[in-house]
């Protein structure tokens, strides 16, 4: 899985669907050892796909590693797709509601804008008044 590869299979995208996503999962490089075990020397493929496991499913890699020691390479990878999959889903969904919505957007970062000018003005108000800038004799 790389983000700077051209190609669209070298990595996991947020609008994909959850059949692209697993079937990218699946054809990730590993190599061919079946026991799954974390050493980004030896095995940087697999390391690269325990860390994403363990990141999204804010799981240890040792625990991940220790729920697979009975298993193959395609249960784990058929794990972290699943993993994947209950991460980006809600994400992917979220995006779809925007984009049929494309004003919502801008009124949300309009509202976003009113709230911060409003604090950003008194923090400047307080500011003037504590070096002496503001007037208090108007």
């Amino acid at each position: 899985m790389s983000k700077s590869d051209e190609s669209d299979k070298s990595r996991i995208n947020l609008c994909d669907d959850d059949e692209t996503i697993r079937i990218k999962i699946q054809k990730a490089k590993t190599d061919c050892i079946e026991k799954i075990y974390f050493n980004p020397q030896e095995r940087p493929e697999v390391a690269n796909l325990l860390s994403m496991y363990s990141a999204l499913s804010h799981t240890s890699v040792d625990e991940i590693c220790e729920m697979y020691s009975r298993g193959n390479i395609a249960d784990f990878k058929n794990g972290l797709a699943d993993c994947l999959i209950n991460t980006i889903g809600p994400i992917r969904e979220k995006m779809a509601a925007f984009n049929n919505k494309p004003g919502l957007v801008d009124e949300i970062l309009n509202a976003g804008a009113v709230k911060a000018n409003k604090i950003a003005r008194k923090n400047i108000q307080e500011i003037k008044k504590l070096v002496g800038l503001f007037s208090t004799s108007l």
